[in-house]
């Protein structure tokens, strides 16, 4: 898990999907990437938490348009 937030922490994950998606999905996808981002930092400033929630609804609405949820779930196993 650790590991996980790293990549997204320091941006790893953006640098290396960077080209691999049309415009419009990459976009989408770093939107959201960058959400993770900024909540996974040591600091969290509490006094934004109301535009956080917001800025990761927008992100969360623009995700889903290019990657429904219903894809994602038939694409991970079932939990055994």
């Amino acid at each position: 898990m650790l590991f996980c937030l790293q990549l997204v922490h320091h941006r790893i994950i953006q640098y290396c999907l960077t080209g691999l998606l049309d415009p419009p999905t990459e976009i989408a996808l770093m939107d959201f990437l960058d959400c993770l981002t900024q909540l996974c930092t040591e600091r969290v400033d509490l006094t934004k938490w109301n535009s956080y929630v917001e800025e990761i609804n927008e992100a969360l609405v623009v995700f889903e348009r290019h990657f429904p949820m219903l894809m994602v779930t038939i694409l991970v196993p079932p939990p055994q």
